[in-house]
Order: C-alpha cells, then structure tokens, then sequence
C-alpha cells in the first residue's frame, strides 16, 4: 500500500492552492489525521480519515486514493 506525506497529500488533491499552505496548517495543528494532529512529514494512506481548518472553512476528507501527481 502507498504512502505519502499529508502535506504532499492535501496539495495533490487541491484542498490547498500550495504546499507551504498545507505545511503550516500541519504545524500550526489544524490537521489531524484520524484524530490524532499530524505533523507535515506524517504519512497518509487509503481509508485515513483526515480533519482541518481552511480559514475557517472545517473538512473532514477520507482518503479514497494516494495520487502519484496533482488531481484537478
């Protein structure tokens, strides 16, 4: 099963316009990945349910596939 970094994860999928945006939502724990806060290098994998703040936008996501490159 293939594994990616969250950060890499929630920019590949377009839930935010850059990594650095991702990243310092992670540091910032406004992400959490199947209610634990993750870090930016935490990895993520199918079936993970993943929780964070866009602003003040709330998203709960489950991961359905880990795409080798970005997904419009």
């Amino acid at each position: 099963m293939e594994r990616h970094r969250i950060d890499n994860w929630l920019k590949h999928v377009c839930l935010f316009r850059h990594r650095a945006e991702a990243t310092e939502a992670c540091r910032g724990g406004k992400v959490r990945i199947n209610g634990v806060r993750a870090k930016p290098a935490a990895k993520v994998k199918e079936g993970d349910l993943i929780e964070f703040f866009n602003g003040t936008l709330y998203r709960r996501v489950i991961v359905g596939s880990v795409p080798e490159k970005q997904v419009s």
